[in-house]
């Protein structure tokens, strides 16, 4: 896959492939994580070159920030100006990844933007996210002193489960990088309305709000994302609720969608693909990808082996096709990656509320490293084992980090911590 994305790199313009081009968010997470892991510094030049030109670009809002859809040159010189939040999710990924990875100020300053202009234009006041802002050249075209006079595009104002999945996942991952808690309020906030409005325990997440109505049970590629921001909320709050959620809903996704023969996850549930025109289930390879992702987390945050063999035979349905999708396997390649490498996994063991926990997670929260898993197991609350690893109850709060088939010895104190991971 990552020689795929060299063939297809535009080396002038950043970006990959000619008109129309699209950001391609997930194409800059697997060229940033593998620098990370492997230190290419090729990698790392193709995907901040893709940065730079499009926050440079036609494509950033300057006056009142967020991304176009795409362009329909390949200079990024003329944007299709639909405003899109799965689209700014995938990008606030990839600044708040490159600023993460580099340091850059102004991938900070994006993804702040980004920030701003989602809770400006894109949050509903009842706590989710609105799906796009229509697409207005005239108005964009305009200075920022003639827009005033103008009534802005519309509002999409339903909420779409799958995007909201993306975007909440993105503001836990923007308080993680940047340390402001109001962007982890945002998305719990987001998290609880859409699980009132659009879940089901038992059956999963409906795929759209309307009117203050949830519509559409069952799809694949609500439960994944949402499962998927659940886990990020568990992991940064410590909340054990949004883990069992989490696990609900992927329970509910094997059961209605998984296909335990051949392996695999189908798009809709066998009911749904009687209703009108959806005659057949598909396996689309993406969602299929992102699912291998959460069962992963997952696995590593539980130690339930049936999520690990679930997602392994998931990998092997696309083995020998996936590189038929070119750089749109960026999704399949991040799944591999973390199903075959073991994270870092840092488990802390002590009183939620003791403030020498807190501060053990507070720190491994802060640290970067692109595939990890961290939650706070409390004696009194939780099960102390993890797979084949139990944790003994300790008067001190202590961190363990294990990589592949090690732990370290019991961690006290922040400092121990952070010497500990910067020699992993």
């Amino acid at each position: 896959v990552v020689g795929s994305i060299k063939g297809m790199f535009d080396s002038i313009h950043g970006g990959f492939g000619n008109e129309p081009k699209f950001p391609q968010s997930e194409v800059i997470e697997l060229l940033l994580t593998e620098y990370h892991m492997r230190d290419d510094k090729e990698l790392l030049d193709i995907a901040t070159k893709s940065l730079d030109s499009m926050m440079r670009s036609e494509l950033w809002d300057r006056a009142e920030k967020g991304f176009f859809r795409y362009s329909t040159r390949p200079d990024w010189s003329e944007p299709h100006y639909e405003k899109m939040l799965e689209g700014n999710a995938g990008l606030l990924k990839d600044y708040l990844l490159g600023y993460q990875v580099t340091g850059q100020e102004a991938y900070r300053e994006i993804a702040e933007g980004i920030i701003s202009y989602i809770d400006a234009n894109l949050s509903s006041p009842e706590g989710g996210f609105y799906g796009s802002q229509d697409a207005d050249e005239e108005y964009y075209k305009m200075d920022a002193d003639d827009r005033k006079k103008k009534s802005p595009p519309k509002i999409d104002t339903h909420i779409y489960t799958n995007w909201n999945g993306m975007i909440i996942s993105q503001y836990i991952r923007a308080y993680q990088a940047l340390g402001r808690k109001a962007y982890l309020d945002r998305a719990v906030n987001a998290l609880k309305h859409l699980t009132d409005k659009a879940y089901e325990a038992g059956a999963g997440m409906y795929h759209y709000i309307t009117n203050g109505e949830a519509r559409l049970k069952g799809l694949l590629v609500d439960q994944v994302y949402m499962a998927d921001a659940l886990i990020s909320a568990y992991e940064t709050t410590s909340d054990r609720k949004h883990l069992e959620t989490a696990i609900d809903i992927i329970n509910c996704t094997i059961s209605k969608l998984c296909d335990q023969r051949k392996g695999g996850f189908f798009d809709v549930p066998e009911e749904s693909a009687r209703i009108g025109n959806l005659t057949f289930r598909e396996k689309p390879l993406i969602e299929n990808a992102q699912t291998v992702r959460v069962l992963n987390r997952l696995f590593y945050l539980t130690g339930k082996e049936d999520f690990h063999r679930l997602a392994g035979m998931a990998l092997k349905v696309f083995f020998n096709i996936y590189s038929d999708y070119s750089i749109q396997a960026a999704t399949y390649a991040l799944a591999v990656r973390e199903y075959v490498k073991h994270p870092i996994a840092i488990n802390i063991i002590g009183p939620k509320k003791d403030p020498r926990t807190l501060a053990l997670h507070n720190e491994g929260i802060k640290i970067f490293l692109p595939w990890k898993v961290i939650q706070v197991l409390d004696a009194e609350k939780d099960p102390l084992t993890v797979g084949p690893i139990t944790y003994p109850a300790a008067d001190e709060p202590s961190a363990y980090v294990c990589g592949e088939g090690t732990c370290s010895p019991p961690l006290h104190g922040v400092k121990e911590l952070k010497n500990f991971i910067k020699r992993k």
